[in-house]
């Protein structure tokens, strides 16, 4: 691969503006979401991103409706800004029929194909070599597409994490174009 070119781009004010816009709506979702498991009204697991928003809003800002999210636990954010409605993602956590699963499931394992959007599993890490396959499949269709995974420690020391960076060497689906990979680095 190429290596990646850098390049200087300036924001303008609305794009500032709708960044700041997600930043807030992001924060005051999970803050609402927490308020709702101290009064014992959300019975699924909540992992909140609250102080993670910028992570959320920097790798989803630039993403078009072709590319994919992989989020985890603590990455809702990531669905609001792929187009679920603050309305139906709340509604997902608090287990209604006008969530995402109809109230059959938590927010942790709901997803949404049509946005790019990959329902996600309950362990550290296994949305990793999914995210790399499907990377893999649109490289292999030459789409132009983006696949992005969220993942944090926890995951890093998961074998799957492991065998994905190798995955993503052996068939040039990284997202940086390092030399520091064995050239030996071998894939099933």
């Amino acid at each position: 691969m190429p290596p990646i070119k850098r390049t200087k781009f300036k924001l303008s004010n609305d794009e500032l503006l709708e960044i700041y816009y997600w930043l807030r709506l992001i924060r005051a979702f999970d803050e609402r979401l927490s308020l709702g498991v101290r009064q014992g009204k959300v019975r699924s697991g909540v992992y909140t991103g609250i102080g993670q928003e910028a992570i959320i809003v920097g790798c989803c800002f630039g993403l078009r409706p072709d590319d994919w999210i992989f989020p985890l636990h603590r990455d809702l954010g990531a669905l609001l800004m792929k187009g679920v409605s603050a309305r139906q993602m709340m509604a997902q956590m608090f287990a209604k029929v006008t969530g995402l699963s109809k109230g059959r499931d938590s927010a942790l394992h709901s997803g949404v194909n049509e946005l790019g959007i990959f329902g996600n599993t309950s362990m550290l890490g296994a949305n990793l070599p999914v995210a790399a396959g499907v990377a893999l499949t649109m490289k292999m269709e030459g789409k132009d597409s983006v696949c992005v995974a969220f993942f944090g420690e926890g995951a890093v020391n998961q074998g799957v994490f492991h065998e994905t960076l190798n995955l993503a060497v052996a068939k040039s689906v990284r997202p940086t174009a390092t030399s520091t990979w064995s050239p030996s680095s071998t894939c099933c």
